[in-house]
């Protein structure tokens, strides 16, 4: 005995129809948020500022180590990017505590261009504080 309706011929090729859009929305969705991602993480600017994180040792004390870098929060309203202007907040995670790594950086567009920080800030959950690294 089946517990789901009959369909007709054509209301079950909408449904199939219906639920293949669906997830090829979802898959372009993930692939495209992994892509944004992953540019992101590339970049000189984010190199740096995740090395000025991991060197400073009182984040150390304050996270314990390891230190995990769960990269670009997608989900912040304040990321921007521009022409010469960019603003990331980056998840950070330790066995002690968590917090988010704020950097800003200037773009420079002479020959050949290039990024510099202009300002990298570190604020901890618990205890709750913010720390200037730049």
């Amino acid at each position: 005995m089946s517990f789901l309706p009959v369909l007709d011929p054509l209301t079950r090729k909408l449904a199939q129809l219906a639920f293949g859009g669906a997830l090829i929305t979802t898959a372009f969705g993930l692939y495209s948020k992994r892509t944004l991602k992953t540019a992101y993480e590339d970049l000189q600017i984010y190199k740096d500022a995740v090395n000025l994180l991991t060197s400073n040792k009182h984040i150390k004390t304050y996270l314990g180590e390891p230190i995990s870098i769960q990269g670009v929060d997608l989900t912040d309203r304040d990321i921007s990017v521009t022409d010469d202007h960019c603003k990331l907040t980056v998840k950070v995670a330790g066995p002690i505590s968590r917090g988010l790594l704020y950097m800003e950086a200037q773009y420079d567009r002479k020959i050949p261009p290039s990024a510099t920080l202009t300002s990298v800030e570190f604020e901890l959950e618990k205890p709750k504080g913010r720390i200037k690294l730049l």
